[in-house]
């Protein structure tokens, strides 16, 4: 059963006109949608602060009543309005007015801050169809779905951490020589015990709080600007898109961001032990600590879609501020054979015209561009790639 929400949601509507009040991203103010007048809200201008990460804080992000799913009745035209279990902001599906759970939004630990959608819906689209046109190998009717799709602007919740990392660390430096026996040579690496200490400064890490089934796309269009891009949260600022509550408490996130830390420390003690003098290094062991760690929760904005593609959903995010891409898409089976089929016939054009010579040198082409093909296309070994600052994801399909 739907929760009938004691606290009514906040209902934007135009007092000239009756129309939905919403954030318009071009004249990045409150406008009625309707009939285009500023809306007379106050915004809040008490900058967003950092706080300390203490056993308070942590106990009161998870202070959050059981997630429902809430119902409430259009003030606009009354229709039914369903919130799910953690949206604090949706339309009304009949007249498309606002409505804001601002209260839902302020439990536990409410927002420090926000970043206002920069991107609009227009800017978003055409962010997307040129990262579909640039997927070579995605089928011809890949283009024609995508505009299909629906995008939603969704205020996603995000914790950021501020540290100063230090970490000792045990490990080796290799140091790499030929060695000749008789007529043959092989190389060798020598190993040499290491130690050190590294030390490392963190700004915002940002990690994504939300109960949304692609917070990992969401998650590879970051960075956001949140060191300096931060406006002071007010709840008006939600009004005509959708947003989230956390669904990931604090001291979650602080142990997602402390596995990033890990990582960046990691890689400076490589680099260290590289500085010395060695060609390789490897890390044995690593005893990070951290101090004077603080953080905000901020709503940061994301325009969401899906397409649909030979009977399947494909799903992509757009960074509501820099416009940044991460999606899934298909790939053409046919255009990747004929790829493959195009360098056999090369290679075979090369032994007639040239012999059995040339027979190894273009079985070693096309072993090498055949393997290239595959691991930029295959997500059975790669996860992801990257091109251009463009993430994907996807398997094959005709």
């Amino acid at each position: 059963m739907p929760e009938q929400h004691n606290q009514t949601p906040r209902s934007y509507i135009c007092a000239n006109c009756g129309g939905g009040i919403r954030y318009d991203i071009s004249k990045q103010q409150l406008v009625c949608s309707s009939c285009g007048t500023p809306a007379p809200f106050q915004l809040n201008t008490t900058p967003p602060t950092e706080h300390p990460y203490v056993e308070q804080a942590i106990s009161a992000s998870r202070n959050v009543p059981q997630a429902e799913t809430m119902e409430i009745t259009c003030q606009n035209c009354g229709a039914q309005v369903m919130f799910s279990e953690h949206q604090t902001a949706t339309s009304c599906p009949m007249c498309g007015s606002a409505h804001v759970a601002a209260a839902k939004q302020a439990e536990g630990l409410p927002p420090d801050g926000i970043i206002p959608f920069k991107v609009d819906q227009y800017q978003a689209q055409e962010a997307f169809r040129k990262w579909v046109r640039s997927r070579w190998f995605a089928p011809n009717s890949l283009k024609k779905s995508y505009q299909e799709g629906r995008l939603t602007p969704v205020y996603l919740p995000y914790w950021t951490f501020d540290a100063q990392a230090q970490a000792n660390y045990q490990g080796r430096g290799g140091r790499v020589r030929r060695v000749r026996r008789g007529k043959q040579s092989y190389t060798t690496i020598d190993w040499y015990p290491v130690s050190g200490t590294v030390r490392e400064s963190f700004d915002d890490i940002q990690i994504c709080a939300s109960a949304n089934a692609q917070r990992k796309l969401a998650a590879q269009i970051q960075p956001f600007g949140t060191s300096h891009g931060c406006l002071p949260y007010d709840v008006a600022y939600l009004a005509g898109a959708q947003a989230e509550h956390y669904a990931i408490d604090l001291d979650e996130g602080y142990i997602r961001a402390q596995g990033q830390m890990e990582a960046t420390l990691n890689s400076a003690a490589t680099n260290q032990i590289l500085s010395r003098g060695f060609q390789q290094a490897h890390i044995t062991r690593l005893n990070p600590s951290y101090t004077h760690v603080t953080y905000k929760h901020v709503l940061l904005p994301v325009w969401l879609a899906a397409f649909t593609q030979g009977g399947k959903s494909w799903h992509y995010a757009i960074n509501g501020e820099t416009g940044k891409v991460s999606g899934q898409r298909p790939y053409s089976a046919v255009k990747i054979g004929a790829v493959v089929a195009l360098i056999v016939l090369l290679c075979l054009l090369l032994i007639l015209l040239f012999g059995e010579n040339s027979y190894a040198a273009a079985l070693a082409d096309f072993t090498t561009n055949e393997f290239s093909i595959l691991s930029a296309i295959s997500p059975i070994h790669q996860t992801g790639g990257t091109a251009n600052g463009i993430f994907w994801t996807g398997p094959l399909h005709g």
